[in-house]
């Protein structure tokens, strides 16, 4: 088990992971698009997707630090946690705009969405929990 992770390493994976995370959430944008209409702009889910990965490579390189061999069991399940707690988002800006002037999500968007946070959250989980098994 490889204990001694670099934040380059770290960082190095992230930003792979982000990028597929990007590239995959640009796809479901468009079928979202073509569903019915998205309400999020297409240039913010490479942002939020590559952002929102790599933020979860600093806290894995945080927690590395402070559990070791436990970093990816802690790394899964404060992401799981993080992951349900996110499904609350989409759903609530059907009532409520998420961000202001963006409107109201629609179900296409909501859909969506969700299933973007479940493919940028397991690349992140996957490919980070890969570098202590290593």
């Amino acid at each position: 088990m490889n204990n001694n992770l670099s934040f380059s390493t770290v960082l190095k994976t992230g930003f792979v992971a982000g990028v597929i995370a990007a590239i995959a959430n640009l796809g479901v944008w468009v079928i979202g698009q073509i569903a019915g209409g998205m309400v999020v702009p297409f240039i913010a889910v490479p942002i939020a997707s590559l952002v929102g990965v790599l933020i979860g490579g600093v806290l894995y390189f945080i927690l590395s630090r402070l559990f070791g061999a436990r970093t990816n069991f802690v790394f899964t399940i404060i992401s799981v946690i993080f992951l349900v707690a996110n499904f609350f988002g989409p759903i609530s800006a059907m009532s409520s705009e998420a961000m202001p002037g963006m409107g109201l999500f629609n179900l296409p968007t909501v859909i969506a969405t969700e299933i973007m946070h479940l493919v940028a959250g397991g690349l992140a989980i996957t490919r980070y929990t890969k570098l202590m098994r290593n």
